[in-house]
Formats: C-alpha cells, structure tokens, sequence
C-alpha cells in the first residue's frame, strides 16, 4: 500500500472519530478541515468531499448541503449507524484505519 492509500485510510478514520465525538449532529465541511488542520493534515475542501465520499459509498457518514443565509451554501457532514458500528469493531473496513 502506497503513501497516499495510507494517509486516505488514516483521515478516512479521524474524520468518523470526529464526528462521532459531535454526538451524532451534523458537522460543518469547513470544521472538519480545519480541524483535521490541526492534527496536521492539510486538506481542501475538495479533497476532504473526496474523502466523504468513500465514506458516504460505504454507508458510514451522510453528506448534505443547506444554504445559509448570509454565508451561502454549507456542506455537512453526520456519521451513521453503520459508521458507529465501524468505529465499535462489529464491522471491519481494511479503507479505515482505526
């Protein structure tokens, strides 16, 4: 496995954690980014959307957009039932690492 597959599978994994410790709420794309920021992953918005997508393919986060007013439209990100299982170890995933 490459560099790249590695780090995917890595992000992949600290975003379900993260939106799992948002209790279930929907959590902004820009947030995720940021915060991923500062664990030391430096991502655009396009690239981590690219990343959800695996996610959301795989049933474990749901992805929608909103528009807000005064700001536009917002993409938000909420870990699913299958997600939760995921992270728990009653679902294994080799494109997640945990």
């Amino acid at each position: 496995m490459g560099l790249a597959e590695e780090h995917n599978r890595l992000i992949r994994g600290r975003i379900l954690k993260l939106l799992r410790a948002v209790n279930l709420n929907h959590i902004a794309a820009d947030v995720l980014v940021a915060t991923l920021g500062g664990c030391g992953h430096r991502l655009t918005i396009e690239s981590l959307l690219a990343i959800l997508q695996y996610l959301v393919d795989k049933s474990y986060v749901e992805v929608r957009e909103a528009t807000v007013e005064g700001v536009g439209p917002v993409t938000t990100a909420r870990i699913t039932a299958e997600g939760i299982d995921l992270l728990e170890g009653s679902v294994e995933d080799p494109g997640v690492a945990l």
